[in-house]
Order: structure tokens, then C-alpha cells, then sequence
């Protein structure tokens, strides 16, 4: 008998693993996410009895059975996933899939080698007084990847795929009171893996919540609370509809608000096991993600003896249109200030708490984020319930990605027998999670191509829920733009989104993936948000992406390294760091990127109307809350340093409104300096706000009264130089040329060298990972080893000395010429030219950089610099950096939080830049660089050729970086801008380009 359930069972199990048509077995109906008041529940979380294997074809088929002696398995935590528990290693892919280069796709067939199979033992003790002829016991796990079948004391129970949606199973009838031995197995992949080819981590495990349950089998199996608002948008109305078991006869609604007051009350009998009802609210408080006002919706069911069961469900009073090439929430055309999002932790991969979960919401809300896309799949519904009550916008996405087929005839969207998956997928998605206030909008996967099996699902979720507008970016272009309610693309250019948005659109632009923000990028931010602010139609974006998806892994020397594709074998296939694009870092630090995001989101603007007179006018580009809890904070600093400064309370500025103020610094500015005089605006919360704190600043603004005079400061600095000022020790300055090469080989003063290395041209910064991707990496390359042969070498009697040279590319082609003049004063300052002409006819491509380098001993560590700052910036990444005097280090200015090691750390449109001991004594050394134009400068503790991919000494990690003991100075005339668009084609835009072209460069370096 045994024998025969144990083949009975494997026949079963292995039909289902490869039938696309057959995505469960005995799975439980999906029921609407609610609270159940009193529920018995038993949490499963702890170590389980565990076997691994490696090929699907080596795993124990009788795993289940009751006398099996597992004494000699392993363990392994629910919630967890193996890879992070010593069982496999992670893996990622972008486009394909986990067994890419190894096996071909044949689906709905999986591999069976490397097709890891885990079997899980427990037992689970289930109290005597839940085996009631009314109640229905039944196990709940929140997110199995990739399948699962489950035994319940040596019974087979049921099967399912689909890994980001829970699974629950009725095992009434295969429980007992007391220790019930559960076993199930997983596989790592299945036919349902084909239909999960998203760009994140492939793991596997068991993770979400996990749990039995006990709950009378006569109760409400699912209700759906659609909210409405009249044609005013003033007065509300709750349309409810749902199922119950057929021996509920009745149901009591209890509508109630935030504080817990009865609102409103309906009743509704059930009829063929369905009920409906209506609630009208006068009024209601409305639900925004500016102002999350929630009502609880209560239900009681009642049998023909009493009460059963008392479920509950968050809803809110908002209304969700498309009118005039508009997305409306209540009436308004909100600005989607979005981003995807990943559920993933560094330290537990899928396995996200609602702690990491909260803290994602509040980075949210200090950086001015208000959407997010739910990447790609339903996340874990305490995710919703968080953007419930915190006001976050959602997209939730099926869990529908095919992409490693492509796009076109192979696409399983044309495949009739994975109709029935994507159906399900999306069905399953919107009968759970369709509650929720925060979603406004139904995805149907991402990149799975497009045919008819998504015309279906567009159909029957707008059948299902017209209360909800549908996107899918696959469908953009498809018979008209059809089956998608939005024009959603990925990295459409700014000037094509300019162009769908002034050509009468009928449906807004709102980009599911925008501003690509791997490594040191975000350079288009600024650009898109200018075009967003002006065309009505366009209305925002998902940047793409949240948070780096790199798993921290401890190191045999207790070193944290943060690891993406290719960290742990050279088997697995990889797309290395391309799952490493957030703006927060994966510990939830922030980039660089961050800020700018804050501040290209920003909700108030300040607008100068006569800067010079303190006036300025406030808009407020909330749609729904004024701006009464905010006070204005305003700072004039001239040459960087602040004469005056004050605060005032924000104007009562109404939705979309603005106001004009004057800030009293008219008599302050009377004494500012004739150069460089800025007031900063900033907008600082009075009180505290959910997840903010009383001070938080929500946005800041600076503007130039007196402009930076470059060309006085400059003349300024000749004038010091050619007529210097003899003091004590001046005479110790020597400055020394390498009579071989005719670079500036040494500067000392006083036994102190400043010099490491030669000072010599600059061309080729290390590349980002945007240079990397960009469809011009292999040209700008050549200028990475680009030679500088001496042609010529004179000093001259008054302290010049000129070195001339061929300029060749690293393929040996002689493209230009380079002329270097150095000028030393009586100081010992030194005054450098540096002039670049292309040669005639000769062609090469765009140079990344044009300036100087050189490395300085390791103690010039202190950096004082007058410029944009505090924050790392670059040519077209600067809107949140501002004008002032800032110190660091050269240490403390390595962007060591992204996970490859690249170009970073710069400053751009400085004044000045010094090097010093950082003793700030009277004897201190100092090395100061000041530049005819603004330039842009970094000092890190790297060589550039730690920091560029194709250097000798690059690692792949950031944090296996060792410093050689110097600091390493890169000074720019023009430095070219990171870009963002996408990390895969695209350059940066043309302005913060450096074409092959006639250059010169002047600077002073000032030896003190």
C-alpha cells in the first residue's frame, strides 16, 4: 500500500512540475487578504529537518514517509532561503535564465542537473480543541520558490507554483490533535520557473509568513470593497461585493474611522453563496498618498446558530481615472515621484521583515518618494497594508516575466498552453490584494513579450476591476496602445517623452522605468523632471532602481563584502553588478543618487522673483495638503561663508498654490562680498509626521545673487602670483622636471615632498558603469593608455619651462598635439598651461576627461574645497550639491558604497581645491589649486587603475580595495557627465560630453 501511494504520488508531482496547464493541485481557492479577529494560528517559523541536493534527479522520493530517519539531515530556518544558509550558491541573471549556457530552453521543460531539490521535515503539534466539525484547518505559505509539494503525515496533501504568491491548503482531514509529521519538497525550478525570468537574485526557499490556521468553515471567504466618489469628489461610496460559505446566512458591515467611530453600518444575506452591499458616506475623509485617511471595514458572518467569524480590512475613500491624457487620483493629476522596488535584503535575500520593510517606507518619505512599482511580482501583503497607512502609491505587478525568450514569436505570451499561468497569475495577484487603497494601478507582469495570452488577462482584470486603470509596457505600440491604459515605457529618451507628450496624446506617459541609477549615475534626473514639470501629460516615473540587490557575505577575516553576479563560481552564468542600479545602497545607506532624487522630488519649489530684494514665490506641488506645518529656513553666505541667516513661517500655501515672500537679508547683503553671494531656501517640517521627525528638511533651493566672477578671481590669482610676497622659508620651494619625460617629477618645501607621482595630462577617468555600458566604451577606451611622447623641452631664464608632445591612442595613432607650460613664481607656486590641439585631419574619439593627475604622500589627506558640495556631483548630476566652503577627506570622499569599484568622488564647478596635513597649524603643508574656469577635482586613496575595470590593479568588490598609502589628485577642465538614461547604451547628454577638440586648461597649484 505504501509503495503504491508513494508511486500514486510521484506520477502526480511529476506531470505537474513540467505542465504549464496544471499550476497546482488541491491548492485552496485564493481568499482576499484580511484580519481575522481571534484567529487561532500556529506561526512555523524555526529550524526544520533538511536535505539538499544537487540534481533533481538525486532527491529522496520517500521523503515523506512517517518512519523515514532523517537523523543524519541538515536544518534549515523558515523563513530562509538555501543559498544564504549553506546550501547552493546565489546566482543572478538579468535577461535568461538560471541555467543559461548549460541547457537550452525547452518549455515547458526544466532541467534536471543543477535543478536543486530540497525536502523539508517537521513537527508541528496541533491543539485537540481545534478538530471541530465546523472549523477548517489549513496551512498558509506566504512565498515558496520555485514549487511545492506537501505530505502531511505520510499523506500527500496537494501541489503549487507560482513563487510570489502564498499557497494555502485545506488539511483538515489530514491532521490529528497532537504531533503531526509535515513534509514537503522543493524544487528550484519547475515550468512555472519559465514564467519567473525577472532581473533580480535567483534563490530558493520559503519565505513571508508562514502558518496554520484554524477558522470556521461558515464564513466569508472573500469581499472586495471598491471605493467610488461622486462627480465633485466630495461625497463617498463603499460598493462591496463577496463570498461566503453556503451556511452563512447573513453579514454585518461596520464601516468605521481612524479613531474607531462607527461611520456607517449595512447588512447583506448571502444568495448562491455571493452578497453585496452599499455604504454612503457624506464627506469622507479621502485616501491619498499625501494624506493616507484609512476607514476599518468590519464583517461579522452569522450562521443559523450565531456570529462565526469577525474579519476586518483597511480601505480608503479615492477615486482612480484616466481623463485627458491624465492619470486622476480624486480629481487630481498627481506627479508619480516613483521608484521600483526589489523585496530584497542584503542579509536574508527574499527574506524581507516588516522592520526592513518599514524602513524602506520611511526612506521613502525622507527622500520625497511617493510611488513605487511593485518589481516584478506581488510583494508580501504587510508591504500594502505599510503603503496603506503611510500613503505610497502602488503599482502592483504580476508575477509574469518570460524575458529570457525574447519578445517576439518565442514569446510564451503567443504560447496557448502558458495562457492559463498568466491568467492565474494576474487573477490570483487582484483577488488578494484588491483592497488596498495604495494600489491605483494593475501591471500584468514586465518583459514577457506580447500577444494574446496578455489581451486575455487585460480583459478579465478590467472586467473584474474597472475601478483601476491596467499597465503593461510590452504593450505600449501593440495594436494601438490598446491593452495598456498608460504609455508606461522603459528609458525613453527625454527629448522622445517631450515628443509623444506634444503631439496630442491620449494617454499619459508615466515611464515604469527611468533614470537606470547603476553606480555613479543619475546624470539625466534633472532633465526628465524639467520636462515632467512642464507637459501635463507626462507624469512621472519608476527609477529603476530602489536599492543595490547585493547580498552581504562575511569574509573568513570578518570582512563585510558586498557580493552581486559572479561573487561565488565561475559555473554559474552572470550578469555580474547589473543587479546593483539603486540609488540606496544595500544597507540602506544613501548614494550620492539619493539626494538628487530628494531634490528633483521635491513637493515645494521656490521660484526667485527679485533675488536681490529677498523675493521669492512658493509653489506647492502637493495635490491635497497645504503647507502650514512647515517654517522657512534661509542662509546668505558670500565667498562661501554665511553673514546671514534666519527662519519665518511657510505662507499657508494651498494645494497647487503659490505665494510670494521677501526674506529680510536686504540689509545683510549691503556687506556681502562682490562675488559669489548665494541664499539657500530650505522648508523644514514644524512637528513630527509618521516615519519623519519634527526638523526634517523636505526640500531646499539655492540661488546665485552675486554670481561666482571666475574671471576676477582668477586675475585675482595672477596678480598674487606674479607679484608674490616673500616669507620665512619661501626660498625651500623647488619644483623639479623629469629632463626625460618633461613632467614636474618633484615639490618640496622645507624636507616635505608633496609629490608621489609625476604631474601628467589626463584624459581618461575610470569608467562607471554607465561608460562601461555605453555604445561608445571601446572607442573612448583608446584613451585610457593614450601615450605622451616628449617632442620638444626648453627652460627659460625666467622660471618657464614648455614641454611639447605627440599625443598617440592606445592603438599607436597620433591624433594630437600637447603643449605643457609651467611658470614658477619666487613663492614657488607654480602656474600650469595645459593646450591640447587635434591634429589636422586626424580623428579620435570623445575623451572622458581633459585635465591633470598626479598622487600625493598619503598624510595630504584634509581636502578644503569652495564649490558645489557637500555631496559627491558631477557636470550634469548637481542639482542637489550647493555653493559653500566644505571639508572631508580624501578617505571620507570615496564613494565605498557602490559595490564595484569606479570613478567617483569628484566635485565639479569649483573655485578651489586644497590638499593639506590637516594640522591647519601655522606650518602646516598645503597644496591649493585655483583655475581660470570652474573645474572639477577629486583626492581619493585610489589609483585610477584600482578604479577602472581594465586597470592592472582592479578588484571587483569595492571593499577588497587596499589603499598604497597615497592620495590620488585627478584636477579637470572638463570632465564628462555620468548620464542614466540606461547603463547599457546610452551617453550622457550632448552638453556634458568632451568631443575630440582644441582644449586648454590654466591653473595655479599654491604651495604653502
Amino acid at each position: 500500500m505504501l509503495l503504491h501511494t508513494l508511486l500514486a504520488a510521484l506520477a502526480a508531482v511529476s506531470m505537474l512540475w513540467q505542465n504549464p496547464e496544471a499550476n497546482h493541485e488541491n491548492r485552496a481557492q485564493m481568499e482576499t487578504y484580511v484580519q481575522v479577529e481571534n484567529q487561532m494560528r500556529i506561526d512555523m517559523d524555526g529550524m526544520w529537518k533538511f536535505n539538499w541536493v544537487k540534481d533533481l534527479g538525486d532527491r529522496p522520493t520517500d521523503f515523506f514517509r512517517t518512519d523515514l530517519d532523517d537523523s543524519d539531515w541538515g536544518v534549515m530556518p523558515i523563513p530562509g532561503v538555501w543559498e544564504l544558509n549553506g546550501y547552493g550558491d546565489p546566482l543572478y541573471l538579468n535577461i535568461g535564465y538560471a541555467w543559461k549556457g548549460h541547457y537550452e530552453n525547452n518549455p515547458p521543460i526544466a532541467p534536471a542537473e543543477e535543478n536543486h531539490v530540497g525536502s523539508y521535515r517537521g513537527t508541528m503539534t496541533i491543539p485537540a480543541e481545534w478538530f471541530r466539525s465546523d472549523r477548517q484547518i489549513k496551512i498558509h505559505f506566504g512565498s515558496v520558490t520555485s514549487n511545492i509539494q506537501l505530505y502531511i503525515n505520510g499523506e500527500y496533501v496537494g501541489y503549487s507554483e507560482d513563487s510570489k504568491l502564498e499557497c494555502e491548503f485545506d488539511i483538515t482531514k489530514y491532521v490529528k490533535p497532537g504531533d503531526n509529521l509535515f513534509a514537503f519538497q522543493l524544487m528550484r525550478w519547475c515550468d512555472g520557473t519559465y514564467l519567473e525570468d525577472q532581473d533580480f537574485w535567483r534563490l530558493t526557499g520559503i519565505v513571508r509568513e508562514n502558518y496554520i490556521t484554524a477558522r470556521p468553515k461558515d464564513r466569508i471567504t472573500r469581499v472586495e470593497a471598491t471605493p467610488d466618489l461622486d462627480a465633485d469628489y466630495i461625497n463617498g461610496t463603499l460598493h462591496i461585493r463577496g463570498e461566503a460559505a453556503k451556511g452563512v446566512k447573513s453579514v454585518d458591515i461596520t464601516l468605521k474611522d481612524a479613531a474607531g467611530n462607527t461611520v456607517a453600518t449595512a447588512g447583506a444575506t448571502p444568495k448562491g453563496g455571493k452578497f453585496t452591499a452599499e455604504i454612503n458616506v457624506g464627506n469622507p475623509a479621502k485616501w491619498s498618498a499625501e494624506e493616507p485617511n484609512l476607514y476599518r471595514l468590519v464583517l461579522t458572518s452569522y450562521n443559523g446558530k450565531g456570529a462565526t467569524e469577525t474579519i476586518s480590512l483597511n480601505t480608503g475613500f479615492r477615486k482612480v481615472e484616466i481623463k485627458g491624457a491624465q492619470l486622476l487620483v480624486n480629481g487630481k493629476p498627481v506627479l508619480i515621484k516613483g521608484t521600483d522596488r526589489h523585496e530584497m535584503s542584503p542579509s536574508g535575500g527574499y527574506h524581507v521583515t516588516p522592520e526592513d520593510m518599514l524602513n524602506d517606507i520611511r526612506i521613502f518619505k525622507e527622500l520625497n518618494i511617493n510611488a513605487v512599482r511593485t518589481s516584478h511580482y506581488p510583494n508580501d501583503p504587510r508591504w500594502y497594508d505599510l503603503c496603506d497607512k503611510y500613503g505610497i502609491y502602488v503599482i502592483d505587478e504580476a508575477n509574469v516575466e518570460s524575458h529570457g525568450m525574447g519578445y517576439e514569436e518565442k514569446t510564451l505570451a503567443k504560447v496557448p498552453a502558458f495562457g492559463k499561468a498568466h491568467l492565474e497569475r494576474n487573477q490570483r495577484m487582484l483577488q488578494r490584494d484588491f483592497n488596498h487603497p495604495s494600489i491605483i494601478i494593475w501591471s500584468m507582469g514586465n518583459e514577457a513579450g506580447m500577444g494574446p495570452n496578455f489581451e486575455t488577462c487585460y480583459n478579465w482584470i478590467k472586467s473584474y476591476d474597472p475601478s483601476r486603470p491596467v499597465h503593461y509596457e510590452r504593450a505600449v505600440g501593440y495594436k494601438d496602445n490598446a491593452y495598456t491604459d498608460i504609455v508606461c515605457p522603459m528609458y525613453m529618451r527625454p527629448d522622445d517623452c517631450e515628443k509623444y507628450v506634444t503631439e496630442n496624446p491620449t494617454k499619459p506617459l508615466i515611464q515604469c522605468e527611468y533614470a537606470h541609477s547603476m553606480g555613479n549615475s543619475m546624470g539625466c534626473l534633472s532633465d526628465y523632471w524639467k520636462l515632467i514639470r512642464r507637459y501635463p501629460a507626462y507624469q512621472g516615473g519608476f527609477i529603476w532602481d530602489f536599492v543595490d540587490q547585493a547580498i552581504a557575505r562575511k569574509e573568513t577575516d570578518g570582512t563585510v563584502v558586498y557580493t552581486f553576479g559572479g561573487s561565488y563560481n565561475s559555473y554559474d552564468p552572470s550578469d555580474n553588478n547589473f543587479n546593483c542600479n539603486g540609488f540606496v545602497a544595500a544597507d540602506r545607506s544613501f548614494h550620492p543618487a539619493a539626494w538628487e532624487v530628494w531634490h528633483e522630488y521635491r513637493n515645494i519649489l521656490t521660484i526667485p522673483v527679485n533675488p536681490a530684494e529677498g523675493v521669492f514665490e512658493v509653489f506647492n506641488e502637493n495635490f491635497f495638503t497645504d503647507l502650514e506645518d512647515y517654517t522657512i529656513e534661509w542662509a546668505l553666505t558670500s565667498n562661501g561663508m554665511a553673514i546671514a541667516a534666519g527662519h519665518t513661517d511657510c505662507p499657508v500655501v494651498e494645494p497647487q498654490g503659490r505665494a510670494c515672500i521677501t526674506l529680510p537679508y536686504a540689509s545683510a547683503l549691503k556687506g556681502a562680498g562682490s562675488d559669489a553671494v548665494f541664499v539657500t531656501v530650505s522648508y523644514i517640517r514644524k512637528t513630527a509626521a509618521p516615519l519623519l521627525q519634527a526638523g526634517h528638511r523636505a526640500a531646499s533651493e539655492q540661488f546665485e545673487i552675486v554670481p561666482v566672477d571666475f574671471g576676477r578671481r582668477w586675475a585675482e590669482s595672477i596678480e598674487a602670483f606674479n607679484s608674490p610676497k616673500p616669507h620665512l622659508g619661501s626660498s625651500a620651494v623647488t619644483v623639479t622636471f623629469d629632463q626625460t619625460t618633461g613632467w614636474i617629477s618633484s615639490i618640496r618645501k622645507n624636507g616635505t615632498e608633496y609629490l608621489a607621482s609625476p604631474i601628467v595630462p589626463n584624459f581618461f577617468r575610470p569608467a562607471t558603469d554607465n561608460d562601461k555600458g555605453g555604445h561608445d566604451y571601446s572607442q573612448i577606451s583608446l584613451w585610457r593608455n593614450a601615450g605622451c611622447r616628449l617632442t620638444g623641452f626648453s627652460q627659460s631664464e625666467t622660471g618657464c619651462t614648455t614641454a611639447t608632445y605627440e599625443v598617440s591612442l592606445a592603438d599607436g595613432s597620433a591624433v594630437a598635439d600637447l603643449e605643457m607650460r609651467y611658470c614658477i613664481n619666487f613663492e614657488g607656486s607654480v602656474l600650469v598651461s595645459e593646450k591640447f590641439t587635434p591634429r589636422e585631419g586626424a580623428e579620435a574619439p570623445a575623451l572622458t576627461c581633459f585635465g591633470m593627475k598626479w598622487a600625493m604622500p598619503g598624510h595630504f589627506s584634509r581636502i578644503d574645497y569652495e564649490g558645489p558640495g557637500p555631496v559627491e556631483n558631477y557636470p550634469d548630476r548637481t542639482g542637489a550639491a550647493q555653493w559653500g566652503r566644505w571639508s572631508s577627506t580624501a578617505d571620507g570622499m570615496f564613494q565605498y558604497d557602490y559595490v564595484r569599484p569606479q570613478e567617483c568622488g569628484a566635485r565639479s564647478g569649483l573655485s578651489s581645491w586644497s590638499l593639506s596635513d590637516g594640522s591647519n597649524s601655522a606650518g602646516s603643508s598645503r597644496l591649493t589649486l585655483t583655475a581660470e574656469e570652474p573645474f572639477t577635482a577629486s583626492s581619493l586613496p585610489y589609483a585610477p587603475d584600482q578604479l577602472d575595470i581594465e586597470g592592472g590593479r582592479y578588484v571587483r568588490h569595492t571593499h577588497a580595495l587596499k589603499p598604497d598609502g597615497n592620495i590620488y589628485v585627478a584636477a579637470s577642465h572638463k570632465m564628462r557627465g555620468v548620464g542614466g538614461i540606461d547603463s547599457w547604451y546610452e551617453l550622457p547628454a550632448e552638453e556634458y560630453r568632451i568631443p575630440f577638440s582644441n582644449y586648454e586648461f590654466n591653473f595655479i597649484i599654491n604651495i604653502k
